[in-house]
């Protein structure tokens, strides 16, 4: 059956019948969300022909960035040889706890 194309022959023996629609076969990928309107069966008579509306939801894919971290020291003072330094970052979709540790660089003057 083509998108749009009406079921034509739905049987009328008792003056009418009762129709609903499910997607049995959503394709390939699935979308993440699939939603038929009206939702519930239908009447059909020889007068009435109802319309449904299925609606598949693909939403965007997700993309990625980066965060680049620099670590300088500056001042008088100086760490101990070998000092690592630790940062964490938070974003704002909740992504947490990505902790680097990363040897001191050579101090700047």
């Amino acid at each position: 059956m083509e998108v749009g194309t009406p079921l034509l022959s739905v049987p009328l023996s008792n003056g009418s019948n009762s129709c609903s629609v499910a997607e049995t076969d959503q394709g390939t990928p699935p979308p993440t969300l699939v939603t038929v309107t009206p939702n519930t069966a239908q009447n059909v008579t020889s007068r009435t022909t109802p319309l449904f509306t299925v609606l598949n939801s693909y939403p965007r894919s997700e993309i990625f960035g980066s965060v680049s971290i620099t670590k300088a020291v500056t001042g008088g003072g100086s760490p101990d040889a070998g000092a690592e330094f630790t940062v964490h970052v938070s974003c704002t979709d909740g992504t947490e706890a990505i902790s680097c540790s990363a040897p001191a660089a050579e101090r700047s003057r």
